[in-house]
């Protein structure tokens, strides 16, 4: 696949847009994004790289819990997983892979051996991947987020409701 660290072949300007886009929710964020910070952690597309990410970490536990991988597989992707880029995993669909999941797949395999990188995705489609991290962020959200705002907004409604 070539040289797959593209980061490093932007300049500053396009590296900072390039990561502003990631943590964008909304439209609106150039305008409102300190008003919604909270909820990039949860629904950004750098939340989404890094949660697809941590799912293949999750599926190589379960693969190691039934015999089909070892211990070293896991251990060599503990140490590397602090130099994931969800920029690069962005940038590799966008110009290489054309696929979101070969992108995460390609990023971890820029830093773990061709052994360890064979065992991540199998048996899966993209979409168990992605609605599975999907739906775990959202849940994240509701719970840590937005559920105690929706809450001050019904109790500010019902206080209003009582005048």
């Amino acid at each position: 696949m070539g040289d797959l660290d593209l980061v490093s072949k932007l300049t500053d300007e396009e590296r900072r847009l390039e990561e502003f886009s990631l943590r964008c929710i909304s439209p609106d964020d150039g305008k409102y994004g300190k008003d919604s910070r909270k909820l990039a952690r949860y629904l950004s597309a750098e939340a989404e790289w890094m949660g697809c990410a941590d799912l293949q970490k999750i599926i190589l536990e379960t693969r190691m819990d039934f015999g089909k991988a070892e211990r070293k597989h896991l251990d060599e992707l503990d140490s590397i997983w602090h130099k994931l880029s969800p920029l690069n995993m962005s940038l590799i669909e966008k110009e290489i892979t054309k696929h979101d999941q070969l992108a995460v797949i390609e990023e971890i395999g820029i830093f773990v051996s061709e052994e360890t990188k064979a065992l991540l995705h199998p048996g899966t489609t993209s979409y168990d991947i992605l609605d599975t991290v999907r739906s775990y962020l959202f849940k994240k959200a509701w719970e840590e987020v937005i559920r105690s705002e929706v809450m001050t907004s019904v109790k500010k409604l019902c206080e209003l409701s009582e005048k």
